[in-house]
């Protein structure tokens, strides 16, 4: 029974090792038209005047990456690019959040000047008529 068991398992091991091979090339196979359909669905959200420009930059970007999964991963990044250009969002999240941060930090800063209070590191005036006290 034992003997029976243990062959069972070395073909069900071949079978699967098999199927699994097959599927590997499948999948490489189908690779290429898949991210062509990713890039195409991509580049249909965008304006029509920059369509043609990403489709060859985008294309041209993913033959560059090694792997099939890399470049799926690639392809399906061109969506959420896609979205985001068609829509006016900022691409690079974190150069927008610095940016948006800046431009609030600027803001305190002239607020500050506005109403009399030395912005940090500043020296004093000399011979200021005016004594300036700090924003409360």
């Amino acid at each position: 029974m034992e003997l029976i068991r243990l062959v069972l398992l070395a073909v069900f091991g071949v079978l699967a090792a098999a199927i699994s091979r097959q599927l590997a090339d499948e999948f490489k196979a189908w690779t290429p038209q898949l991210i062509r359909h990713l890039i195409k669905s991509a580049v249909r959200q965008l304006p029509e005047n920059q369509r043609e420009r990403y489709t060859e930059e985008w294309q041209s970007h993913v033959d560059s990456v090694p792997g099939e999964v890399g470049k799926l991963i690639v392809a399906f990044g061109f969506l959420q690019a896609s979205w985001k250009i068609s829509r006016g969002l900022p691409t690079d999240i974190p150069y927008a959040a610095a940016e948006r941060v800046s431009g609030i930090t600027t803001g305190s800063n002239v607020f500050c000047s506005s109403c009399g209070a030395p912005i940090k590191g500043e020296p004093p005036i000399p011979d200021d008529p005016v004594q300036r006290k700090p924003c409360p």
